[in-house]
């Protein structure tokens, strides 16, 4: 297809939104279809819902914030859509509430690091409702999630971190843009309808940096759920002809005027629109944590195992870090004794201690009573960490002090999973399954093999709700699919989407 941005003004430098932004943005999601998108990109979409349900399965009984969400999604009184992990059906705007919520829960989920933004959680979420509610095709699923994982990761791109600086929490504000446009796709929504998804979306979501203060809120773990259910029936209202605000991104108040002070690099927004995607930037996490904390967890991990050390080894740990450390540092008390499982997550005392004392940083380090794990404590407190402002975030230097005088030390630039290290077919399949087999309501390992094989077969399946739906469930029946999938071997990216 013809790039939707060719034709404005996508001077790098930043400017304010030029006109006729919003019919660009609605335009690309409205034309783009499954023959625009090149192979590698269709393996990346793919690979990514395969990470969303996984991590959503496991968030079911990891998280128990996620649980009222799930709940509150339970009676409805329809049956469109599967709350994942629990087995039961309710409507879409409802599942894509409950998969929303536990869709970050773990922050475990891929991420596109250069926005930054989780491109994928909300945005499968919603996808994955709508597509089982209007029995949708895997490649009008697969588009879906290609137009809305690229339009949150290049909106993410746009502004920076302008919308931090202004005070505005980043990752709702964003994701639900990419939910808006995956769900619209499905509907088939023109270009005036999809506008006015995006303004109706943006009646419905706000979010200051508020939710990361205090220790008691775990809200920063189930954000995403807002964004997703806001994107259904933003676009669900659309198709019913409800009309929002003419220009939503560039309009005297619109998006851009209201949360990153009119400010947007637009070349990253527009150019090449539909013809180049981000979901060629995508990262795959290894450990269940914030990204920031991934290269010293990589630190640290050598360390232990280069050097054989124990727990009673260490003496000191000192840490350098970019300008992300510092969120990860501060303030010092609360993250060396973090006490929701989210804190820890974004806990580099935390985070390291574990990978120190423990080998390893799983799914299970972040249990109720991991977080009062003496030995972990213990090491957190002897973490101490700098801020370097011209060191990128995506390194780290870990040294490691032991107790018969020896320093040890890492550096570690570009993390395990992004594209330029990217992880193999294996791992990303090994987590996937490590993941469903802790479903609330456990799924059989045979089933857990029908679902990796049915969403590597996602082109050629007919009818989500009949061919892939019966699957994220321990009762429903085994669709011919899988099986046809189970022979074309594993069809995941070497990297992340590329």
């Amino acid at each position: 297809m013809t790039g939707a941005g060719d034709h404005m003004d996508t001077d790098d430098g930043p400017a304010g939104p030029p006109p006729g932004l919003t019919r660009a943005l609605a335009r690309y999601v409205s034309r783009t279809r499954y023959t625009d998108l090149p192979g590698r990109v269709v393996a990346g979409v793919k690979a990514s819902l395969l990470d969303a349900v996984g991590v959503t399965l496991a968030a079911s009984t990891l998280s128990p914030e996620c649980r009222p969400f799930a709940e509150m999604a339970r009676n409805t009184g329809l049956a469109e859509a599967t709350v994942l992990g629990f087995g039961h059906r309710t409507s879409a705007a409802a599942a894509a509430f409950a998969n929303g919520a536990m869709s970050h829960a773990l922050d475990f989920e891929d991420a596109h690091e250069s926005a930054p933004v989780h491109p994928n959680a909300a945005t499968a979420a919603a996808a994955l409702a709508v597509a089982e509610r209007e029995g949708a095709s895997g490649p009008r699923l697969i588009t879906a999630l290609a137009v809305g994982c690229d339009l949150a990761s290049r909106l993410g791109l746009a502004v920076g971190t302008r919308l931090a600086d202004a005070g505005w929490y980043p990752p709702p504000l964003l994701s639900v843009h990419g939910a808006v446009a995956a769900a619209a796709s499905l509907l088939s929504l023109g270009e005036q309808a999809t506008a006015d998804a995006f303004a109706l979306a943006m009646c419905q979501v706000a979010c200051t940096f508020e939710i990361v203060n205090g220790d008691r809120s775990v809200l920063r773990s189930v954000r995403e759920a807002f964004s997703a259910r806001a994107a259904v029936d933003a676009a669900d209202l659309a198709a019913g002809g409800v009309a929002g605000g003419p220009v939503p991104f560039e309009g005297p108040h619109g998006f851009f005027a209201s949360y990153s002070g009119g400010q947007l690099d637009v070349g990253p927004l527009l150019d090449g629109l539909g013809e180049r995607f981000e979901t060629d930037h995508i990262s795959y996490k290894m450990w269940p944590s914030c990204r920031g904390t991934h290269p010293f967890v990589e630190g640290a991990l050598r360390i232990r195992s280069r050097w054989g050390l124990r727990a009673a080894d260490v003496r000191g740990v000192r840490l350098t870090g970019g300008p992300i450390a510092r969120m990860l540092t501060e303030p010092p008390e609360r993250k060396a004794r973090p006490r929701t499982a989210i804190d820890a997550k974004f806990s580099l005392p935390f985070t390291v201690a574990t990978a120190l004392a423990h080998g390893d940083v799983t799914l299970d380090s972040f249990a109720g009573e991991r977080l009062d794990d003496e030995a972990i404590l213990a090491m957190a407190r002897l973490v101490r960490c700098e801020i370097d402002q011209g060191q990128p975030d995506n390194t780290a230097r870990v040294v490691v002090e032991t107790t018969d005088g020896q320093v040890h030390s890492e550096f570690v630039t570009g993390v395990a999973g992004d594209p330029g290290r990217p992880l193999d077919s294996g791992t990303l399949e090994g987590k996937f399954r490590n993941c469903a087999a802790r479903a609330t309501a456990p799924l059989p390992a045979g089933r857990i093999d029908q679902l990796v094989a049915a969403i590597g077969a996602l082109e050629r399946v007919t009818d989500i709700n009949r061919e892939l739906s019966p699957l994220l469930t321990p009762a429903g029946e085994s669709p011919a699919v899988s099986r046809a999938g189970q022979a074309q071997g594993k069809p995941w990216p070497e990297s992340g989407g590329t």
